[in-house]
């Protein structure tokens, strides 16, 4: 409970924030470009905490003339009363400025449902942005100050059967900036997490960020189920997603599989004069979702890492 604010009105202010920090400014769009865009997501319905795929699709007109450099896509999954649920800003591939007149771009991103989402259809909000020269004028259904219609997904409640426990490691849950029902925690080195064991290869999907120079070497990020493990470097701060495969026999017989978050290092922010948290800190993990490799592989927009006992490095 949130004392003295009811939950729509901390979405509608979440929105409004996610609006403002995506740099997606009601300005007056230029004139018409003749670029439609189309997203479809799958699967059609999405449990709370599952990841999805959205294949997105460009078109611009034969007599149509590419953007300027400097256009990114804003994307906004908005709730019947104009909440915003979650957002996938993105520079398109290739970006709109290398687009030809008469071709079509399509390319697929995996997103996460809100842990928390409301089991409600959402409307899937597209447009362009510059930051100069604000949006541009689509075709298609315009839903106000150039945002498109480009599709829809209804959100469900999540699915038992993907249950997860978390173990050791993990700290409480942080609530981002605009963001009251976020989910999202610090590990320490490492962590432990339990998903229910349907003796079938798996697929460990997680979406994750870290404080890139606080560490005196590149970061490694390591999965493992017992012996069978697989790195994931870390290049930068910026959000990632990664996914590892792992296989039936790695799991065990029981009812429950575990999984390890193991970080190559950690910092204490305090230590470092960053701010006052005394914590040591591996990786803020955004979201994470166990489930079977058949259904969830289908879902990514890259392959996931095969999981393997090879040695790898360290994890500290």
């Amino acid at each position: 409970m949130v004392s003295g604010w009811s939950r729509s009105s901390i979405f509608l202010a979440a929105s409004l924030l996610a609006i403002g920090a995506a740099s997606c400014r009601r300005t007056r769009g230029a004139a018409n470009s003749g670029i439609a865009v189309h997203a479809s997501v799958r699967p059609v319905t999405v449990a709370a905490g599952s990841p999805f795929a959205v294949d997105y699709s460009w078109s611009l007109d034969a007599g149509g003339t590419a953007p300027p450099e400097g256009f990114e896509a804003f994307v906004h999954f908005v709730y019947p009363g104009g909440g915003i649920a979650l957002t996938d800003d993105h520079v398109p591939g290739p970006p709109p400025s290398a687009w030809r007149p008469g071709e079509t771009y399509r390319y697929t991103r995996t997103l996460f449902a809100p842990a928390d989402a409301f089991g409600e259809k959402l409307q899937v909000r597209v447009g362009l942005f510059h930051p100069q020269r604000g949006r541009l004028i689509l075709a298609g259904a315009d839903a106000g100050f150039q945002e498109y219609v480009a599709g829809q997904v209804e959100l469900a409640r999540a699915d038992s059967r993907r249950r997860l426990r978390y173990g050791s490691g993990w700290y409480a849950p942080d609530a981002p900036p605009g963001d009251p029902f976020g989910n999202r925690r610090w590990i320490r080195p490492e962590a432990w997490l339990a998903f229910r064991n349907h003796h079938e290869d798996v697929i460990a999907v997680l979406r994750a960020e870290t404080n890139y120079p606080a560490f005196a070497r590149p970061p490694v990020l390591t999965l493992a189920i017992g012996p069978v493990a697989a790195a994931v470097p870390i290049a930068s701060s910026a959000p990632f997603t990664a996914a590892v495969r792992f296989p039936a026999a790695a799991l065990g017989k029981g009812r429950w599989a575990e999984v390890k978050l193991a970080m190559s290092g950690s910092f204490v922010p305090s230590a470092l004069g960053m701010n006052a948290d005394q914590r040591e800190l591996g990786l803020w993990v955004h979201q994470v979702f166990v489930g079977p490799a058949s259904e969830v592989a289908p879902l990514l927009a890259f392959a996931p890492i095969p999981a393997s006992t090879a040695p790898g490095p360290p994890a500290r």
